[in-house]
């Protein structure tokens, strides 16, 4: 350890991965604690309300939104497990990819490379369809709806 004008150079300890994930964590914790001490000046007092009771709001959408992220991700997972042609997955089709994927896809991010390149294109397509509309049109619509209520409902306060 070198020590000099004050400042502690911690870079010729070995450190391992752990130490690094803590201080990461603790970091971001820092970040968030920031949060608590706005609520101090009133400009920024409103909006850390809102964000709390939006929070609090979106607890049964999110149920809601996930157990459909997990439904169409096991439908792909099970479509990609069937065909010889990966479509959704790489390899050996992990159903972690297939979240992933389904979760990218209700955020917007479209992705149908390999639709077109199997014989179940047709349901590929079907499903990519119904998803979009049901996860990023549907809910996410409903998602601005709920925020726009709590909305209306904090400043009325």
């Amino acid at each position: 350890m070198v020590i000099g004008l004050g400042v502690v150079v911690v870079s010729e300890i070995p450190l391992g991965k752990e130490l690094f994930v803590i201080g990461g964590l603790a970091c971001f914790l820092l970040w968030l604690k920031l949060f608590y001490f706005l609520r101090l000046f009133r400009p920024t007092a409103s909006f850390i309300r809102m964000i709390i009771e939006m929070i609090k709001d979106i607890r049964v959408f999110l149920l809601i939104f996930f157990v459909g992220v997990f439904a169409f991700a096991n439908f792909y997972y099970v479509l990609d497990l069937g065909n010889d042609t990966k479509v959704v997955t790489i390899g050996n089709a992990s159903y972690m990819e297939t979240i992933i994927y389904t979760y990218m896809q209700s955020l917007g991010e479209l992705g149908y490379d390999g639709f077109n390149d199997n014989d179940l294109a047709v349901l590929y397509w079907g499903i990519f369809f119904i998803s979009t509309v049901f996860l990023c049109i549907t809910l996410l619509n409903l998602l601005i709806a709920i925020m726009g209520d709590t909305f209306g409902r904090v400043l009325e306060v």
